[in-house]
């Protein structure tokens, strides 16, 4: 008999990746190379290609929330917005997977940089429970903690405006104090020294 042909990777919907792998691995190049334009370029081709995959939505998410980093204003907040979406749509579809959780907190958190006041308070309310979920996902990720690391240093520093807008308009935040922050990034760090 014929030996047997290995079956091509499948997504979510069963597609099989292997129509995404050329561009996610020319991705993986760039994105090793730290060329954040080139490496979001291939990973919006392999997502054009299998949508449905965890591993091209996630590279594709990753992506445009690093490229948004980099970014200037207008475009930073547009490529934000855009991780946002679909790290919403990764943790949707992906919720016990710990880079999922972390992916849409990080966006999230990097979004409502360009936001004022309640708006502000509204998108960062989340990110306290997604990067406790990602730490109970994988105890060993270490930027679950770096996520919550910054968030609380972010709500220990808010301006007292916006703690009565929390407050008053939408319930309050999560806690969090410089302490907690130092913690959270000593665990991160700990754990990914590099």
């Amino acid at each position: 008999p014929a030996p047997a042909v290995p079956e091509a990777p499948q997504t979510a919907a069963g597609a099989p990746l292997q129509a995404a792998r050329p561009f996610l691995d020319a991705g993986d190049q760039a994105y090793a190379a730290f060329d954040s334009k080139t490496a979001l370029e291939q990973y919006r081709k392999a997502w054009e290609a299998v949508p449905d995959a965890y591993e091209t939505r996630m590279k594709y998410a990753r992506a445009l929330n690093d490229a948004g980093e980099e970014a200037k204003e207008e475009a930073a907040e547009t490529l934000f917005a855009e991780a946002v979406a679909q790290a919403t749509t990764l943790h949707e579809k992906f919720p016990d997977k710990a880079e999922a959780c972390f992916l849409l907190g990080a966006a999230t958190g990097n979004l409502a940089l360009f936001k004022g006041g309640s708006k502000k308070v509204e998108l960062s309310r989340n990110i306290e429970a997604l990067g406790k979920r990602c730490i109970e996902l994988d105890p060993n990720y270490s930027q679950g903690y770096v996520m919550l690391g910054i968030y609380y240093r972010e709500v220990a520093n808010l301006n007292w405006a916006l703690r009565v807008i929390a407050q008053n308009l939408l319930g309050g935040l999560p806690g969090g104090t410089l302490e907690d922050s130092e913690k959270m990034l000593k665990k991160g760090s700990e754990l990914d020294p590099t």
